[in-house]
């Protein structure tokens, strides 16, 4: 068998043929699809058997699974005198729904 043609996706990405190999490079996930949580495209693709020349049409599928935001919650009830610093560790209470590491800026 051989890979004849593949369609771009249908949605935001890139995608390379090399022989029958196909690479799907995804963009960077919009605001709405980091709500959503993901987005899919398709590829239309065209094959070939070499021995008789009949051909096939599919459909790639990807669905792109965004990364989401850590959530940072509010640290209340910190208080000191005037005469010693208090060290707040900010990130305890905070999260990261793919259990990344968090880093304050």
């Amino acid at each position: 068998l051989e890979l004849t043609d593949v369609d771009q996706p249908t949605g935001p990405g890139t995608r390379d043929v090399n022989g029958n190999d196909v690479t799907y490079t995804p963009d960077p996930c919009t605001e709405k699809q980091r709500k959503d949580g993901s987005y899919e495209i398709t590829m239309d693709y065209d094959i070939e058997d070499l021995d008789d020349a009949s051909t096939a049409s599919s459909v790639i599928t990807v669905k792109v699974i965004c990364n989401q935001r850590p959530v940072a919650r509010n640290d209340p009830n910190n208080e000191t005198d005037e005469e010693n610093p208090l060290p707040i560790p900010v990130t305890n209470n905070d999260d990261d729904p793919e259990d990344d590491p968090i880093k304050v800026n």
